[in-house]
């Protein structure tokens, strides 16, 4: 018997970066979140091997942190134990580098990529590795 795809939760506003990353795991089966009820949403309905998630989620976000607080939801709901949340975000650089050494020392976040440099096999990669961390 074939094993089964893994289910990855993609939480993001831009419908571009929906389709980056889509295209960047393949045999992975992608679920697309637009903002933070939605993925919560999701989340409840459905068990995810990893989470990609964009910290700023906009236009509802007036505070700039329905990512964090999906970050708390995840934790505090122990829906995904062990280093499996992948960070995808353009707020990574410059000013934002405190913020996120943040979610390393507060969340189990395997790993933070900015946006601007965005590699699909790395990517890919690094998604892989949040999926074997599960068993870890």
């Amino acid at each position: 018997m074939a094993p089964r795809p893994k289910k990855i939760l993609h939480v993001e506003d831009d419908p571009e970066w929906i389709d980056i990353v889509r295209n960047s795991l393949e045999g992975f089966v992608v679920f697309s979140a637009h903002d933070l009820k939605e993925a919560v949403k999701l989340s409840s309905r459905k068990k995810f091997d990893a989470a990609i998630l964009d910290i700023s989620l906009v236009p509802d976000d007036s505070q700039d942190a329905q990512g964090e607080r999906f970050l708390n939801a995840l934790e505090g709901l122990s829906l995904l134990p062990g280093k499996r949340i992948i960070i995808l975000s353009a707020y990574l650089l410059g000013s934002n580098q405190e913020r996120t050494r943040k979610y390393f020392r507060y969340y189990k976040v395997l790993d933070a990529i900015p946006k601007q440099k965005f590699d699909s096999k790395e990517f890919k990669e690094m998604v892989e590795s949040a999926v074997m961390s599960k068993s870890a």
